[in-house]
């Protein structure tokens, strides 16, 4: 209610009485769908938070889609910005009023789309304001704060505004200069500085529901664990299963990581980011919403109940090493030293079967 439809309605309404007071010709039908649009997606982000984020810390310390609040926080400054007493847009000609008020119902849309999106946006409190930080950090977060407040009419919707559109616009900078802008340092955590970063390798698959945007999430999850970096993705290769049930073919990519979590809780996040997906482990080799298996980690070789490295069976899966050489070629198996070009090599060839 907060964030969705309050601020829908608050638009809603100043705008239906501006332009009536203007005399100015309008659909009141296409008002309400504007506004129920940001409602409606404010809902959808809610939901989809609730279901795609654990409690976790490491969880929280980005989000996918402008966060909810952020959005109904630009709507809220925007009116002390145009309505409040000395502000800059408070005396403002009637006409350019009007012009201002149509400009703030068509924001709604934009917002809502901001909200659904798989734009990222950085934690601030996460990000800047946890952990031991110096005391000029502690100073400058001050003087920020009395900024803000003493002239709020402004710097409220400087910020909101400002954190809203940041996030499509670091994406398209990111994305054009391919690397990431402003990371947190990887020595961050005193555990990350403990534990030495290594390479590894996930193969992903799923041959249930909407087969691509399960793997696009997959990579979203491994992007928002800490402490993990995703290297590179493969471009997704269509195969039929290996054993099972008759089944639709798989969507399968690999995924090269640099990350310093140790092996099992590695594989405990993948099999999180599985149920997180609605994965069901009812029949063997069954079909499946999404699968993620560890296939190797750094120069790990280890035998458990739960995790063998590198993966028993990988050498002899074109499914795993097509995509895996398209990205990490020169990843070296650590059982039989060679690399996981020369594995698909001997595949191809029939030696390694």
């Amino acid at each position: 209610i907060t964030f969705g439809v309050a601020p829908a309605f608050l638009v809603k309404a100043v705008f239906d009485h501006t332009t009536t007071a203007a005399g100015a010709p309008y659909a009141p039908k296409v008002t309400l769908l504007v506004s129920a649009i940001y409602a409606i997606c404010a809902t959808l982000r809610l939901a989809r938070f609730t279901i795609e984020t654990d409690t976790s810390e490491e969880a929280h310390e980005k989000f996918f889609g402008l966060p909810s609040p952020a959005a109904a926080g630009v709507i809220a400054s925007s009116a002390f910005l145009m309505f409040e007493k000395g502000s800059p847009l408070a005396d403002v000609a009637p006409e350019t009023r009007l012009l201002l008020v149509k400009g703030w119902l068509w924001m709604l849309p934009v917002l809502g789309m901001l909200m659904v999106s798989k734009v990222e946006y950085v934690h601030l409190v996460s990000r800047w304001g946890r952990g031991r930080r110096p005391f000029l950090h502690l100073v400058a977060i001050v003087l920020a704060i009395l900024v803000v407040v003493g002239w709020h009419e402004l710097m409220f919707f400087v910020c909101f505004a400002g954190y809203a559109f940041a996030g499509p616009i670091m994406t398209f900078v990111e994305r054009s200069a391919g690397r990431r802008i402003f990371a947190p340092p990887d020595d961050e955590d005193a555990d990350a500085e403990a534990t030495p970063a290594v390479s590894a390798l996930v193969a992903a698959g799923s041959n249930l529901g909407d087969r691509q945007a399960h793997l696009a999430f997959a990579v979203e999850r491994l992007r928002a664990l800490a402490t993990t970096r995703v290297l590179a993705v493969s471009d997704p290769v269509e195969t039929e299963p290996v054993g099972g049930p008759k089944q639709r073919p798989f969507l399968n990519a690999a995924i090269h990581l640099h990350t310093t979590l140790p092996p099992e809780q590695l594989l405990a996040e993948l099999q999180a980011i599985e149920a997180a997906r609605g994965r069901e482990r009812t029949v063997r080799n069954g079909p499946r919403t999404l699968d993620l298996d560890l296939v190797l980690h750094g120069a790990t070789i280890c035998e458990t109940a739960a995790l063998v490295l590198p993966h028993p069976r990988f050498r002899e899966r074109g499914f795993v090493l097509e995509p895996a050489a398209a990205i990490a070629p020169a990843l070296v198996d650590p059982v039989t030293g060679r690399t996981v070009a020369e594995l698909l090599a001997d595949l191809r060839s029939g030696r390694g079967r």
